[in-house]
């Protein structure tokens, strides 16, 4: 026994067999599967944060031109607040509605196709989110 490995071992017979490569292939190809969805789901999430940033950063622009404006948010508008605020240039589709003197809607649509909203009201701050297509691609309604 112990003459036939050594034959073996001094032997030219050097590399790998078929099956000893077919299975590494195949053990990659399992983790490269497990692996590619999970960086795609991160990669939503960041989308997803740049977004909400955003849309907060604007928010806090807009009641920096509420403070100049003695309390009014009339002069929001996405103009605005990309002047109040520059990082705002680089957000993804950034939106105002509803702006009267008491309250706003200030949005963005993440490149993951979510939207997320904020908005002021005498009661307070809303935070919303809901997909391009139903609201159920959002976790939760609210952020």
């Amino acid at each position: 026994m112990l003459q036939s490995i050594r034959d073996r071992v001094s032997s030219e017979e050097k590399g790998f067999t078929l099956i000893e490569l077919l299975v590494v292939i195949l053990i990659i190809g399992i983790l490269a599967a497990i692996a590619i969805p999970a960086f795609l789901g991160q990669r939503e999430k960041a989308q997803d944060s740049t977004s909400k940033s955003a849309t907060r950063n604007a928010a806090s622009a807009a009641e920096s031109i509420s403070a100049d404006a003695n309390g009014s948010y009339a002069g929001v508008t996405t103009t605005t607040l990309t002047a109040a605020e520059p990082s705002l240039n680089d957000a993804d589709t950034l939106a105002t509605a509803g702006v009267s003197a008491s309250g706003y809607t200030i949005s963005t649509k993440s490149k993951s196709g979510k939207f997320f909203a904020i908005t002021k009201a005498s009661t307070g701050r809303t935070y919303r989110c809901s997909g391009s297509a139903a609201p159920s691609s959002c976790s939760s309604n609210d952020w």
